[in-house]
């Protein structure tokens, strides 16, 4: 036998004994740990299992975010909890609401909101950041104005009359459809596409909801609010349903359809 095939041959017997060796080592591992594999295997699912249940605590009713509720029963969720009026390109501020207004930080809006909105700058401002309040309630008079000017707006920047009101309705709701209209909502620090990567952002994103406030339009929602994200815009719903909402991820259209079939589902 050459010496290249003795080499050859060497070699390939020390890689059957390297391999013979491994599996033996591999045996003796299984065989020794085997109670902890059927530990891992049968109470592992039953953690995941467990996990689960805490970031989904409750199995939701069939969604209705991809269709339409009829009025009726939207109405019985802000009528049970007014904090919940539903207002946007689908539904119209009922003819019966009334905000009740107060004068405060300079602005009119609903009364309901001004001692959390305090309690929320007052917490913010120990942190070093100031917030303060660009707009609140507006009469559905003023709202026309706004969609009527950006409508214009559109317009001298070349776009037809119907691509003009097409975009500005993505910016400025129609009268009676606008959340300021409720006289809950305001613009925080400006109308302002750049307050998304300030500081006072970051904390209304971590403890609004702490305060009965929630964004009302956020980026990953614009297919449901049909309106473009706002980062300065912030609606009050009342401390119980803010947190709600915030562990359930879901916008004010998806909450209060959300109600609604659970309502009609008990």
């Amino acid at each position: 036998m050459s010496r290249h095939k003795k080499i050859k041959s060497t070699a390939k017997l020390l890689l059957l004994c390297l391999l013979i060796l491994v599996s033996s080592i591999l045996f003796l591992f299984i065989a020794q740990n085997e109670p902890m594999i059927h530990w891992v295997k049968t109470f592992m699912p039953s953690v995941s299992s467990a996990n689960s249940q805490v970031s989904q605590p409750e199995s939701l009713p069939e969604s209705a975010t991809e269709s339409s509720l009829s009025i009726e029963k939207i109405s019985k969720v802000w009528e049970k909890d007014s904090n919940l009026v539903l207002v946007n390109w689908e539904y119209a501020l009922p003819e019966h609401y009334e905000p009740k207004l107060q004068k405060a930080f300079d602005m009119e809006m609903d009364e309901r909101l001004v001692e959390p909105y305090r309690q929320m700058i007052e917490a913010a401002s120990k942190e070093g950041i100031t917030f303060w309040i660009s707009s609140a309630y507006r009469a559905p008079e003023l709202q026309k104005e706004l969609l009527e000017r950006e409508i214009k707006e559109n317009e001298k920047k070349g776009m037809s009359s119907e691509e003009a009101r097409e975009k500005a309705s993505a910016a400025v709701a129609k009268p009676g459809h606008s959340e300021h209209n409720t006289g809950l909502a305001i613009d925080l620090n400006g109308v302002r596409a750049d307050f998304e990567h300030e500081k006072g952002y970051a904390w209304l994103q971590q403890h609004a909801a702490e305060y009965g406030f929630i964004l009302r339009y956020p980026k990953e929602e614009e297919s449901k609010t049909r309106i473009m994200f706002e980062p300065w815009h912030y609606r009050y719903v009342g401390k119980e349903n803010a947190l709600k909402m915030k562990e359930l991820g879901m916008c004010l259209e998806e909450y209060v359809k959300y109600l609604a079939l659970k309502e009609e589902n008990n």
